[in-house]
């Protein structure tokens, strides 16, 4: 339960309260419940710096407190976390430049951004101010809404409403599936495929490792007949080839966590810089941590995988609309060094299964 919160460019705060399960217990173990994905010697820094502050109706105590400090019912708690180093991402022990935002789209009801690399979509664990809502409203100067998500890594098509109204009729055609989404993808090719081809298997967390363990956020695939997983459908068509690389379009027809990357791995084609799907989740925490092994560095080779949301077809005020967004950089550079190939061809290629793909939609 929270009081309330104020998401700012460079800070956040927000107040909880201290309910009857809190009695009595230390001031750090009441804040790490509320921010899981923050370190104890992170939290103990803000409280001895006297970023946290304990009040009451009555009254307010004097501060800075202790982490050992015990609360009592009735008792509030406001904690403010200023902008860091400690957000910062990092790859073979080179910061990684932010991108700037790219504003798709925009009209009095929504705004459509090219999402950059590693920024959210809306301020979740440690992960406050690089984000869509947080900098889309210091820009705009008001509230704007979440429609959709994308995974932080994945750059592209995101679309915020400007009121609620907006924002829940388009909410709600995500939830539907009435939407068409295309993912430009870069993959390491481990097996032969024969494209275009559609992968149908299940989806579902994995079940199997320790409670608790970051295994479990996982996503694996089951047989179409399983009783576990949740159905998922992925279309995928190829762009360009060779030996060792897939340059290809993903056309996902549901909507699951993961769903793309999940289904190529299955496939044999991996994404590029997939630190849990294409490395496993102990490398994913070492990457993480920019403590990977020089081989893991090899095998991801960038430092975020190499998924764009290229194009969005959704229906709005009573037509379908398509938002496209280009190729971020960071994936073009990669190709043009890596790869022989005319990337002008390629463009063309995806402007033609565009047209196929999203020109039939009607609204029905």
């Amino acid at each position: 339960m929270i009081i309330e919160k104020d998401f700012q460019i460079d800070k956040y705060v927000s107040t909880y309260p201290v309910m009857e399960r809190h009695e009595g217990i230390r001031l750090d173990q009441f804040i790490g419940e509320f921010f899981p994905s923050f370190s104890r010697q992170f939290i103990k820094k803000n409280i001895a710096e006297g970023a946290v502050v304990i009040s009451s109706p009555q009254h307010q105590r004097p501060h800075p407190h202790r982490a050992s400090t015990k609360i009592h019912l009735g008792e509030r708690i406001t904690m403010t976390i200023h902008k860091s180093d400690h957000n910062d991402n990092y790859f073979r022990g080179q910061k990684i430049e932010l991108q700037d935002t790219e504003i798709v789209y925009e009209d009095d009801d929504i705004i459509v951004i090219s999402k950059p690399p590693f920024m959210a979509a809306h301020p979740t664990g440690r992960h406050l101010f690089f984000c869509a809502t947080v900098v889309l409203e210091h820009m705009l100067g008001h509230k704007v809404y979440s429609c959709h998500r994308l995974d932080r890594e994945t750059s592209g098509v995101l679309v915020l409403g400007k009121n609620p109204k907006a924002a829940s009729l388009l909410s709600q055609a995500f939830e539907e599936n009435l939407n068409k989404k295309c993912y430009f993808f870069i993959a390491n090719k481990e097996l032969d495929n024969d494209f275009p081809f559609t992968a149908t298997e299940k989806l579902g967390r994995n079940e199997t490792g320790p409670i608790d363990s970051l295994e479990r956020l996982m996503m694996i695939t089951y047989p179409q007949n399983s009783r576990h997983g949740k159905w998922a459908e992925t279309k995928y068509q190829l762009l360009w080839e060779d030996d060792g690389y897939v340059l290809g379009l993903a056309f996902p027809k549901t909507g699951r966590q993961h769903q793309i990357r999940v289904h190529a791995a299955y496939h044999g084609i991996p994404l590029l810089g997939d630190k849990v799907y294409h490395g496993g989740m102990d490398m994913f925490c070492r990457l993480k941590d920019d403590i990977a092994y020089e081989d893991e560095y090899d095998l991801i080779q960038i430092p975020r995988h190499a998924l764009h949301a290229l194009a969005l077809n959704v229906p709005y005020k009573g037509y379908r609309k398509t938002f496209q967004s280009k190729i971020p950089d960071d994936l073009k550079d990669w190709i043009a060094i890596n790869l022989e190939l005319d990337f002008d061809s390629i463009e063309r290629k995806i402007t033609k299964f565009l047209r196929s793909e999203f020109e039939s939609l009607s609204l029905t």
